[in-house]
């Protein structure tokens, strides 16, 4: 498997998540994809957009199977626009059938992650706040999840802000909170 080292800049680009919006659920889901992977420092990186990067920014291309190569120095086999570590892409791989790690796969493994912490709903009815806090569990890089890692996690926690701007961006809408809002009744 050839490896390459590659520091790339993000793409301007909108949405680059390869599922089409059917197939994914709506657009809000498929926006949701791109700030995950915008999260995990994966969007725009490589010559696949994230979907060909490992943890530490090195690059695989042979994608029939999970790289599942070590990163000593993190002590992780992330790999992927989403950065799934080897044990969760073997479950997910049986689960879902997926014939490889293409990024068809990756997309439709990362919306299988979301379906799981009960938070794909959300998206699609866009509370995506609610969504991001139900996700943290999975990925290191969400608001929040520095909670859950006492022993420190060498990834970047990224703020609500952060994934808002990057899920609007992808073209995701947000609905309106009227939680706080007081009623009129009397």
């Amino acid at each position: 498997m050839l490896l390459l080292a590659l520091f790339l800049p993000q793409k301007a680009n909108n949405v680059l998540a390869v599922i089409s919006d059917a197939m994914a659920g709506g657009h809000n889901v498929v926006a949701m994809l791109d700030s995950i992977a915008a999260a995990e420092g994966c969007a725009g990186r490589g010559k696949e957009d994230g979907y060909d990067v490992m943890v530490g920014y090195t690059c695989f291309t042979d994608f029939k199977e999970h790289p599942r190569i070590l990163n000593k120095r993190l002590n992780s086999t992330a790999a992927g626009r989403y950065q799934f570590i080897y044990p969760t892409w073997a479950a997910l791989k049986k689960s879902l059938n997926l014939p490889d790690f293409s990024p068809l796969s990756q997309d439709r493994a990362a919306i299988e992650l979301i379906r799981q912490c009960g938070a794909l709903q959300d998206i699609k009815a866009g509370f995506v706040k609610r969504a991001i806090v139900k996700c943290k569990r999975v990925w290191a890089s969400f608001p929040g999840s520095a909670s859950l890692y006492p022993n420190g996690t060498p990834q970047p926690e990224r703020s609500m802000k952060f994934m808002l701007d990057a899920y609007t961006k992808a073209g995701g809408t947000i609905a309106a909170d009227f939680s706080n809002v007081q009623s009129g009744v009397a």
